[in-house]
This record gives structure tokens, sequence and C-alpha cells, in this order.
């Protein structure tokens, strides 16, 4: 796992935190984002680094 930072909602402050890439099915398409445990509280902490494909209309 890789080292990143991120704004942990439970805390309400920025933590550097050990997380995976994950990407996630939205309905406007695809999204990267990386998501771990938070050190201090073990809350989550959810990083979003970017769109991969908008879904186009049928």
């Amino acid at each position: 796992m890789a080292k990143f930072t991120g704004h942990c909602m439970k805390c309400r402050e920025k933590k550097e935190f050990e997380g995976e890439e994950v990407i996630k099915d939205t309905k406007k398409g695809q999204v990267k984002f990386v998501t771990g445990p938070c050190p201090d509280c073990k809350g989550a902490i959810w990083k979003i680094v970017g769109r991969i494909v908008k879904k186009q209309d049928q």
C-alpha cells in the first residue's frame, strides 16, 4: 500500500494514511479514488483521484 494524504471526516483533520486505489462505477461514469483507515480513529478516509470515463447517453 502507498501513503496518501486525505481528510478524515471523523477526526476532521488532514491525515497521512496507507491506502489502495479503487475504481467505482457511478451514474456519471467511473471514478478512481483511494481509500484506507485513519491511523488514529480507524475511520474511513476516501480521496478522489479523478474521473476515468464518462458514460455516454444512448
